[in-house]
């Protein structure tokens, strides 16, 4: 359980955009290597069964393998979904637009401008000379207008306007971080105190208020000069890299101290290397959880995910599990297991899993591995937990135990996940009869009375999975005539799903839900309508259940709602304002008008259950949220915020009307 995330945060974590497809790329290799080492051949009970079927079957199968193998992409997508978070750029336009904290009036007469010195001075000449003098009123002597102005100081706080060559350096973090570094400008020391010692580090108000709710709720009670912070809730180890990554949006391990009181550059490994284990990705998640740094929670969530492996998986899944941990980080543990099952199955780790989670796992279409396979994983799982609770309590089931009884004890062990299983394609005949004599499955499957072809029946209580090895055994058995017959499976796929729509009235591909009513802002369920409407549009060749059902999640991933609103998307209008205890923390989150607020942020709890649920997806589904639009300077809210670009914010507005 010692991972080295630095060599993940080397890697590219800031660009968060790939880590979908780096992910997939990593499973597809790992299963082609798993293929091409392997001393057994997985294909081969499926190519033999193959040679007595009639072409139509083998066409059938494919069909159905082809289906799947669109709605994996879309499966995926949905598994890596999450609310787009928001930059070092978008909290400096928010903190201009609301202004928060502000200890400046830029005087351009009829207009007013307040702003931040810190800022205006690391990032312009001009304004570090204009702004020696302390008074909280200063005129402006540009000979320029109040919209250009404006546009100026969006510039200075974001890097990005229309007339960048205009004004100031710039590298907005490089400016931020020698704020940092230097201590220029600041009004506010920030100081950790433990057993081992204490570290004082001058910061600046602006800076803090713009990326942290929470920073900004504390600042807004606080008048000292001096902020003493609890470290049982941030760590003095954590000090220097948490801040560096609220100046720069950079997460960089070797500021992370050690246990001992030493930082990562002190206490390299003899080799030379930072070792940084996934204890370090718990914490500073929770971290950021807590001060509201979704930006940062999000780069923890993608370096505890490039770090999974078989050796550190369990461990993964049990924080993720916890109230404080990663519903994304064990999504993607989920698929690790599902795309590297075969290997996951004969790792020590295996029989540490849970039985709930065990079940989650094989009900996916998307397993990577053979019916007979994890059927043979169930009976072995159960064994190894019958043995160990033999050994915790030998007088509860000791050897004396009827063997009827006994079976009985293994059947009801294994009943959740026998129901997950799909026995119709269990190709190993011998495994199915062991378990039916065992108590396990009550009847053979149909196809061992009537010797019937479950593979190519045209209608199906369950589908096949999608084992890639069977689906290229189909493949090669098409032969010449496979081009001919992938032309009619694509064919086949444009059309509506009506062959395995009964699979959803068993449960199959369905979160787990609360079955509590939420109560959802108008606003924000018509934004996921359309970006639903939108996804829907893209894959309209192929609207099946399935895939209506990964797109819906996909959407309340993106909008930071939980799973069990995806079965509201489907009803007009949304569901009746019922609130619960549970969730009323994340409702009231999720609500774009708190959102819009510039007091409902400091106001609200520091429960870090919740992300940004909103952010980024409101441009994608073409809502407005009030007016965009140039600060003026006359005492308005310019409602720029973040989840709009500063190009869509400053527009082509024209000079106000008493100019």
């Amino acid at each position: 359980m010692g991972a080295n995330l630095s060599e993940s945060a080397n890697r590219g974590v800031d660009d968060t955009s790939g880590s979908y497809t780096s992910f997939l790329t990593f499973c597809r290799k790992r299963r082609w290597w798993r293929r091409r080492n392997s001393t057994v051949d997985p294909g081969k009970p499926l190519r033999d069964l193959m040679t007595s079927w009639p072409l139509t079957d083998v066409m059938q199968l494919a069909s159905t393998y082809s289906t799947l193998t669109y709605e994996k992409d879309l499966y995926m997508t949905a598994e890596s979904s999450r609310p787009t978070p928001p930059t070092l750029q978008s909290d400096l336009a928010d903190l201009l637009d609301f202004k928060y904290n502000s200890d400046v009036n830029l005087l351009l007469p009829p207009a007013s401008f307040p702003a931040h010195r810190c800022i205006l001075m690391s990032r312009s000449k001009y304004f570090r000379q204009l702004l020696q003098n302390c008074s909280p009123n200063i005129q402006v002597d540009l000979n320029i207008d109040i919209p250009r102005l404006s546009r100026m100081l969006r510039y200075l706080y974001t890097g990005e306007n229309e007339d960048r060559h205009s004004y100031g350096e710039v590298r907005l973090d490089h400016d931020l971080s020698c704020l940092l570094n230097t201590g220029k400008y600041s009004d506010l020391n920030l100081v950790w105190s433990d057993d081992c010692g204490e570290i004082t580090v001058p910061v600046h108000k602006a800076v803090l208020s713009a990326r942290s709710p929470i920073f900004r709720n504390m600042l807004a009670r606080h008048t000292t000069p001096v902020l003493q912070l609890d470290t049982g809730v941030i760590p003095r180890r954590y000090a220097r890299a948490l801040l560096h990554y609220i100046y720069t949006d950079r997460l960089d391990f070797s500021l992370i101290g050690g246990k001992t009181g030493l930082n990562q550059a002190e206490s390299l490994t003899l080799n030379g290397s930072i070792e940084v284990g996934i204890e370090e990705g718990f914490e500073l998640y929770q971290i950021a959880r807590f001060l509201e740094l979704d930006s940062l929670s999000h780069k923890c969530e993608d370096l505890l995910v490039d770090s999974i492996s078989l050796d550190n998986v369990i461990a993964l899944i049990k924080w993720s599990k916890e109230s404080h941990g990663s519903k994304y980080v064990y999504r993607n543990c989920i698929v690790y297991l599902r795309e590297d099952y075969i290997n996951f199955c004969v790792s020590t780790g295996f029989y540490e899993l849970d039985r709930y989670t065990f079940c989650e796992l094989i009900s996916s279409d998307f397993v990577q591995a053979s019916e007979s396979d994890i059927l043979q994983s169930v009976v072995r799982w159960g064994e190894e937990q019958f043995k160990r609770a033999d050994a915790r309590e030998p007088n509860l089931l000791s050897s004396s135990t009827p063997r009827d009884q006994r079976s009985r004890h293994m059947a009801e062990l294994l009943h959740p996940l026998m129901k997950q299983m799909r026995t119709e394609y269990v190709i190993n005949n011998d495994l199915l009869l062991s378990c039916v004599r065992r108590g396990m499955l009550s009847l053979p499957p149909s196809h061992m009375l009537n010797e019937e072809n479950p593979w190519g029946r045209t209608i199906n209580t369950y589908r096949p999975r999608l084992y890639s090895i069977f689906y290229d055994e189909t493949k090669a058995l098409l032969g010449a005539e496979g081009a001919v017959c992938l032309s009619r499976i694509k064919g086949l796929a444009g059309m509506p799903d009506t062959l395995y729509m009964m699979a959803g009235s068993h449960g199959r591909n369905r979160e787990p839900h609360d079955g509590v009513d939420l109560a959802i802002d108008p606003d924000l369920f018509s934004a996921m309508l359309h970006r639903e409407k939108k996804l829907k549009s893209q894959h309209s060749r192929l609207l099946n259940q399935h895939v209506l059902t990964y797109i819906r999640l996909r959407v309340v991933r993106e909008f930071g709602m939980p799973d069990s609103v995806a079965q509201h998307l489907n009803r007009h209008p949304p569901p009746p304002p019922v609130l619960s205890n549970t969730n009323r923390q994340s409702v009231a989150s999720a609500s774009t008008q708190q959102r819009d607020s510039p007091t409902s942020l400091s106001q609200r709890m520091p429960d870090v259950a919740i992300g940004a649920e909103d952010r980024g997806s409101f441009e994608d589904a073409g809502i407005q949220l009030g007016i965009v639009g140039l600060d003026l300077g006359d005492g308005e809210i310019s409602r720029g915020g973040r989840n709009f670009s500063p190009t869509m914010r400053i527009g082509t507005y024209g000079p106000p009307s008493f100019l």
